[in-house]
């Protein structure tokens, strides 16, 4: 019957207008949904999450010390709001990109498992594999993009099979 998904940017920057828009959601009885990474204030997000009836929770990197060199800051907020969510008891998809030679790791693999394999509310995991299709927005912005490679099709699966090889979870492409 449809619904309406917040996504950006992060919904969580500008938390007043989110929470207004949500709450004018739920006025209407509609379905809500958020992309978010989690980085914001756990306040913040414990106030949104009343109205939010999905979380699609972005999960970058498991190791801390990576996190923050890849995104500029750990990721210890990040999964304390993660857990809060799923003790509140909210419906969360774990979202993972995989970019190459980032964090295309079998040990980012397991943690992304262990992570949806603890918390409950998580229904399952999207895998994100990276692609270039933003690269040309960079261009157009004067900006010099990242270059990664693309996957092909059997890396991808093995990406999959790798982490669902550590959860009974289901495993997907986004």
């Amino acid at each position: 019957d449809g619904g309406m998904t917040l996504s950006g940017g992060e919904p969580l920057y500008q938390p007043e207008f989110t929470l207004e828009l949500l709450q004018k959601a739920k006025e209407k009885s509609i379905h809500t949904a958020m992309e978010t990474c989690g980085f914001a204030p756990s306040e913040t997000v414990r106030k949104v999450a009343e109205y939010v009836d999905l979380f699609l929770f972005d999960y970058k990197e498991t190791d801390s010390r990576r996190h923050a060199e890849f995104t500029g800051t750990d990721n210890r907020l990040i999964l304390q709001n993660l857990a809060m969510l799923n003790e509140m008891g909210k419906p969360i998809v774990l979202r993972c990109p995989i970019i190459p030679g980032c964090n295309d790791r079998d040990d980012h693999f397991r943690g992304i498992a262990d992570t949806a394999n603890r918390l409950k509310m998580i229904s399952h995991i999207e895998l994100e594999p990276y692609h270039a299709l933003g690269e040309g927005k960079y261009a157009d912005l004067g900006q010099e993009s990242f270059h990664y490679p693309m996957y092909e099709k059997e890396e991808k699966e093995k990406i999959l099979a790798a982490v669902a090889a550590y959860t009974e979870k289901k495993v997907q492409f986004a």
